[in-house]
């Protein structure tokens, strides 16, 4: 049965119950959907010097907020944060070798989660929604 849901309400469903069924893919790796998306970012930006601000901008994620998910990381054996060179003022965060060798994994996680996501969808209809979801986010990153 469907109902019909505000479309901000659709949006925070898929989202919540997209970061559920990620989170416990990712559970055998000792990872949660938030550090994946950091480490994700690292994995596309390793040829750059990358900020813990970087992360805080790019991901849109309070400063506090990337401090605490590095934090963890950092225990994990999984990123190393150094203090920059050039500004003492900075850290800057690279993979570590465990992670870099763990991205595959994760890819294939999101993988499975997006094939998910459009199971339902034909290849126009997916082409189509990702059109719409893309204009959509333009928009809203518009008003920043």
């Amino acid at each position: 049965m469907e109902t019909e849901y505000p479309l901000g309400y659709q949006f925070k469903l898929i989202n919540e119950k997209f970061k559920k069924q990620f989170n416990e893919n990712l559970q055998s790796m000792d990872l949660t959907f938030s550090q994946f998306v950091v480490l994700d970012y690292l994995g596309r930006n390793r040829k750059d010097k990358v900020t813990q601000k970087d992360i805080s901008e790019a991901l849109q994620l309070k400063h506090s907020t990337v401090i605490g998910i590095l934090k963890r990381l950092e225990a994990k054996e999984m990123v190393q944060c150094i203090v920059d060179a050039e500004n003492k003022r900075y850290r800057n965060v690279m993979l570590t070798k465990k992670a870099a060798d763990s991205l595959e994994e994760m890819y294939r996680h999101r993988e499975e989660m997006e094939k998910r996501l459009i199971s339902e969808l034909t290849k126009e209809e997916e082409t189509e929604l990702r059109r719409l979801l893309g204009r959509v986010l333009y928009r809203f990153l518009q008003d920043e």
